[in-house]
């Protein structure tokens, strides 16, 4: 069959051209025979081959003629569906919701998160687009009982995040003393207690960036000099060549959460909206949320807690991470009835 895959793909952030990688293991699993074509950013992660073409997705023509040309639009996964960092990104997935049903063509959205909407038009946006929906898989309860309450789909699902899907947890024979700082842009005076934890044990912190040159920027502001700073855009979600797993991750990206579980990593999640506030609680890792103030001292006290009860949280990411990895299997079995 054709797909149309669509995303917030090309744009340099290790997470969602993860999810794009994903995505295509995914239908390549249940479709070996699959065409596709991706609306891409001006980074291509992916190289051209006979079963994957591009175009640009700003191209309202190659929109148009790619949905057209297809028989199922897929949504890879992500926070796509949301008016928090700006309410042009939903105008524009919406629009190419309403696109595909004037086409009649399925739409079906894989791991999924929705946040309750900033806006009376966000929700009714986000209402209309998961009630377009032939199926949804969502990567977090949460998400689901959001969607359920605000839509009529009968066709939801919670699965997990795609970046778990065919993967298994790295089991590490060693771990270093390291502890690996995972920072994005955000408000300096909310960042103040990871500036202090930063100053505080500098002689062992590492930073990994996610989104480059971004996040680069961001973790040198908190005091890490950026030489200490590893991308993980080549490596993910494996550790970068070379590297000793860090003992913990100090987290803000999402995807800095998935990617220290699929290394056994034990974190601490800076929760700056309810996604990274979810992942932590389902793993039993520590969360220091944002959203609410903080003592200044309250991640470096989060680094006291980790340092003395590693084996614990250990040993709680591998009893919750075999419940992800069977739920992400959910997105294959859903996905199957779609293009049969």
């Amino acid at each position: 069959m054709r797909y149309f895959v669509v995303g917030y793909f090309g744009y340099k952030n290790t997470g969602d051209d993860d999810l794009l990688r994903q995505t295509l293991t995914l239908l390549l699993s249940v479709d070996s025979d699959a065409q596709i074509t991706i609306g891409m950013g001006p980074n291509n992660p992916i190289k051209e081959s006979k079963t994957f073409k591009f175009i640009d997705r700003f191209s309202v023509s190659q929109l148009i003629k790619s949905i057209q040309a297809c028989d199922i639009v897929i949504f890879g996964g992500g926070s796509l569906f949301q008016d928090h960092t700006s309410l042009k990104s939903l105008i524009y997935y919406t629009a190419i919701i309403a696109l595909s049903r004037f086409h009649r063509r399925k739409i079906v959205l894989l791991g999924h998160g929705f946040s309750p909407p900033r806006t009376r038009i966000g929700h009714l946006m986000l209402q209309y687009c998961i009630n377009s929906a032939t199926a949804v898989t969502c990567r977090d309860l949460e998400s689901t009982q959001l969607a359920t309450r605000i839509s009529r789909n009968l066709h939801l699902h919670t699965a997990s995040d795609l970046a778990i899907y065919s993967r298994t947890v790295s089991i590490h024979s060693h771990y270093s003393d390291r502890i690996a700082v995972s920072a994005r842009p955000y408000h300096s005076i909310t960042l103040a207690p990871l500036a202090h934890a930063i100053s505080t044990y500098k002689t062992r912190m590492i930073g990994i960036s996610l989104q480059e040159p971004d996040d680069r920027i961001a973790t040198s502001a908190l005091g890490l000099p950026t030489e200490q700073i590893t991308s993980l855009n080549h490596s993910f979600p494996h550790l970068p060549l070379g590297w000793t797993p860090p003992k913990m991750v100090v987290a803000m990206r999402y995807h800095a959460c998935i990617w220290a579980a699929l290394n056994g990593i034990p974190f601490i999640a800076i929760a700056y909206d309810a996604k990274v506030a979810a992942i932590a609680t389902e793993l039993g890792q520590l969360c220091v949320d944002l959203r609410f103030t903080q003592p200044i001292e309250s991640i470096s006290n989060g680094i006291i807690e980790l340092d003395d009860n590693i084996e614990h949280y250990r040993q709680s990411l591998m009893k919750s991470m075999p419940k992800l990895q069977d739920r992400s299997k959910l997105h294959a079995s859903i996905l199957t009835p779609c293009i049969t």
